[in-house]
C-alpha cells in the first residue's frame, strides 16, 4: 500500500525521484512482453498519487476506499483512461438493501457508461456484511448489467 486514509505514505516528489523510474523501467518491460494492463492495488487516498502511477505506464487501479475520501466517478471524469477496480462502500452492504441500492445507483450509472470499469467493492467483503446482503448486491448489479444491455431484468 502506498496510502492511507488522509493520503500517500510518501510525498509525491518523493514518489517520483525514488520510485517513478523503477515504474517506468518495469513496466516498459511488462509491456515489452505483450503485457496491456498493469494494475496497482493501494488503499486509502491515492488521488495524489494516480497521475505518477499513468506516467510511470500503470493503466489501472483498485479499490478505491470510499472511507478515505476516493470516488470513482470523479476519478474516472478526471483520467478516462484508467482502468478502475471498487469504489463501491462494503459499508453499504452491512445495512439495508435500501442502502446498497444507493451506492450502487450513485456509482454505477456513470461508471457504466464510462468504461473501463470492473463492479467491485472497495475492499474485502467484510464479516459483518450478511450473506444475504452480499446476495442481494450480486443480484442487483448483475440486473444493472443486463438493464444496461437492453436484456430487462
Amino acid at each position: 500500500d502506498m496510502s492511507y486514509k488522509n493520503g500517500p505514505l510518501i510525498s509525491p516528489n518523493t514518489f517520483r525521484e525514488f520510485l517513478l523510474p523503477a515504474y517506468m523501467k518495469l513496466t516498459d518491460f511488462i509491456k515489452s512482453m505483450g503485457v496491456e494492463h498493469i494494475v496497482v492495488d493501494s488503499d486509502g487516498d491515492v488521488s495524489k498519487l494516480i497521475p505518477l502511477w499513468v506516467e510511470g505506464g500503470v493503466t489501472g487501479v483498485l479499490p478505491f476506499e470510499v472511507k478515505a475520501g476516493m470516488d470513482v466517478v470523479k476519478i474516472g471524469e478526471d483520467y478516462p483512461r484508467l482502468q478502475i477496480w471498487g469504489g463501491i462502500n462494503k459499508h453499504a452492504l452491512e445495512r439495508t438493501t435500501s442502502d446498497i441500492d444507493s451506492e450502487l445507483e450513485r456509482v454505477l450509472p456513470a461508471m457504466m457508461r464510462r468504461g473501463g470499469y470492473v463492479v467491485t467493492l472497495d475492499h474485502w467483503v467484510q464479516p459483518e456484511i450478511p450473506l444475504s446482503n452480499f446476495d442481494y448486491y450480486v443480484r442487483q448489479v448483475r440486473n444493472f448489467g443486463n438493464q444496461e444491455a437492453g436484456h430487462g431484468q
